[in-house]
């Protein structure tokens, strides 16, 4: 999968708490991206968060996508 074909997977989600395969890796609730196989992006106010491991960091959409997308990569999500 490219990361052009994983970025079109992503959709918006009003609460990520609301997402079963989400919902058990979050105490938190709140808006956000949902991609492939449950990863997602946590939505934060003109940013987006996102966590790797022990890694998170607020930045842009497209930077938020590529650490997830070659995240997913090197875990045989795509």
């Amino acid at each position: 999968m490219t990361f052009e074909e994983f970025q079109a997977t992503g959709r918006v989600v009003a609460d990520l708490s609301t997402v079963p395969e989400i919902a058990a890796q979050i105490d938190t609730v709140g808006p956000g991206r949902v991609y492939v196989d449950g990863l997602f992006i946590a939505g934060v106010p003109h940013a987006y968060c996102i966590t790797i491991g022990d890694d998170s960091r607020i930045t842009s959409l497209e930077e938020a996508e590529r650490l997830l997308y070659e995240f997913a990569q090197s875990e045989g999500y795509v």
